[in-house]
C-alpha cells in the first residue's frame, strides 16, 4: 500500500519530468527513479516501518548490488537488492518496498 505522501510525490515527480531536461543525458524513467531514491524515498516509510540509515552500491561482473541500510524495531537491518544496473537495483527496490516484498535482514556489520 502507497501512502497519501508518496502518492501525491508520484503524482510531482510524472507532472514535473518534462520540464527537468530536454533528455538528451537522461530519460524520464531515469529521472524519475533517482529523483525517488534521492529526494522521496523518505516518504515509503511510514508504510514500510523503518528509519533510513543509509545505501551503498557495487558493480560486480554482470551485475549491481544495493544495500538499503535501515533501522526497523530498534534493530539494524539491511534490504539486499540485485539487477543488471544500478538504476534497475532503484526501480527494484521501490517496487519490492511498495508491494511489501522486500527481505530485511539483521545487519551484522552494523
Amino acid at each position: 500500500m502507497i501512502s497519501d505522501v508518496a502518492k501525491q510525490l508520484d503524482d510531482w515527480r510524472r507532472d514535473s519530468l518534462p520540464t527537468w531536461a530536454d533528455h538528451r543525458v537522461a530519460d524520464p524513467e531515469f529521472l524519475d527513479v533517482w529523483v525517488w531514491f534521492c529526494k522521496h524515498l523518505y516518504a515509503e516509510f511510514p508504510d514500510c516501518g523503518f528509519a533510513y540509515r543509509g545505501a551503498s552500491f557495487k558493480e560486480e561482473g554482470d551485475g549491481t548490488l544495493l544495500v538499503l541500510k535501515i533501522t526497523r524495531n530498534a534493530i539494524q537491518e539491511v534490504v539486499f537488492v540485485t539487477a543488471a544496473d544500478t538504476t534497475s537495483c532503484v526501480r527494484k527496490l521501490r517496487r519490492l518496498l511498495r508491494a511489501g516484498e522486500a527481505r530485511f535482514y539483521v545487519d551484522r556489520y552494523a
